[in-house]
Formats: C-alpha cells, structure tokens, sequence
C-alpha cells in the first residue's frame, strides 16, 4: 500500500510541528555551562589550612575555594566522596574543612544589588596590568588592578575568577551586598561563586593614587 499526496501533506505537517516543539524546547531551556571549567584552578596553597588544597564534597556540591573566591558547583558526584576533601593527585586530603556555606551571603537576610557585568572588559584590565608591571621593570612602580561594582572594591585577578565562572554559565549580573560584604552569583543549576572584597582598595580609588589601574561597574 502506498502513501497517497494527501498523507504524505500530514506527515509533513506533523514532522514539522514536532520540529517547532523541539525549538521552543530549546530556546526555554536554561543555559548550560559552556567552556572548560576547572575546580583546581580555585583552590588554595595554604599548608596551614591543607584540606583547602583539593576540592571538598559536601552535600551535591563541589566546593573550591582560595579564601578570596569561593565556588560551589553543583554535582552528582560519587556518594564516596561525601566529606572528603580531594587534592589534585586524587588522593584524600585529612582535615577539617572551613564551614563554607556560612560565608555566602542569604538574598533574603541582606539588601542586595545587582550590576551588570561585562567581563571581557575585567579580562582587559588583566591584561594591561600585566602590561604596564612588565614595562615597569623590576625597580619600577608595580600597579595593581581593581574592580568596582557599586561601593565594593575587588582585586582584578580574583574577579577574573568569578568572571570565568559568569562565562561558564552564560550569566552577566552579580549581586553585592554592601561594601564590607561579598559578591555573590548563582548560576541556573544552583551552583553558587562568592568574592570577597578588598577594604583597602577604596582609599586608593578615592584618592585617585597613581598605584592602580581600575574599571568600574554601577
């Protein structure tokens, strides 16, 4: 038996009604992570506090943190690992880890503000620190670089973090809440980035002193 003009003209129909479904499916899913994202490149080096030195897995988190940047990364990983902390050789680092979910600000305790983030603009300034401390020389003024977003101050390479984690998730804002108080960006999955500030940075800012080189973010 063969397929008549007219239920040929309904499969089609119905082939591309299925195809539309499957666009608007996609186009209302939530971003997915993009790029390589690499935990180790967040964690610390601090003998004093060793357990900091790997990855700690904690209740479907991911943690890593630098005490500057923390990230929390949502995960599915393996339920033998719940607790531990683990180095970059693979190997379980002994130790207790830092309460890391009491540095993260909670939306609903604190005002918050968010700000737009345009992070090949950060990756700039890295760069021309860089730069500029290159050409300084060995004896020349070393500059650093900073980042304003509201009232908060932030040092460059540490945003550059958060900025790659941004990246990773396809998000541009971040929320700060207050000057003496960190940064804060979760991501669609509920994986968490924080930043601290840097107090020091604001007299340098308002004094306009020739050390640094700054962009800023309302």
């Amino acid at each position: 038996m063969t397929d008549t003009p007219t239920d040929l003209s309904h499969a089609k129909e119905d082939i591309l009604k299925a195809i539309e479904h499957i666009k608007a499916a996609v186009f209302m899913e939530t971003p997915t992570p993009k790029g390589a994202f690499n935990l180790y490149d967040y964690v610390s080096d601090d003998k004093y506090h060793p357990t900091m030195n790997g990855v700690y897995h904690d209740g479907g988190f991911m943690v890593a943190t630098d005490s500057h940047v923390l990230v929390a990364i949502k995960s599915d990983y393996d339920k033998e690992n719940e607790g531990k902390s683990i180095g970059k050789d693979g190997r379980v680092i002994v130790g207790k880890y830092p309460t890391w979910r009491a540095a993260v600000p909670e939306d609903n305790l604190h005002a918050h503000t968010v700000h737009t983030i345009d992070t090949a603009k950060v990756y700039e300034l890295v760069k021309r620190v860089k730069a500029e401390n290159k050409l300084a020389g060995r004896y020349g003024v070393k500059k650093m670089g900073i980042v304003k977003v509201g009232d908060t101050f932030f040092n460059v390479d540490k945003f550059a973090k958060m900025s790659r984690f941004l990246d990773h998730y396809c998000i541009n804002e971040v929320n700060t809440f207050g000057e003496r108080r960190p940064t804060k960006v979760v991501a669609p999955d509920g994986s968490i980035c924080i930043l601290m500030p840097v107090m020091i940075y604001a007299k340098r800012w308002e004094n306009e002193e020739p050390d640094y080189l700054g962009i800023e973010f309302a």
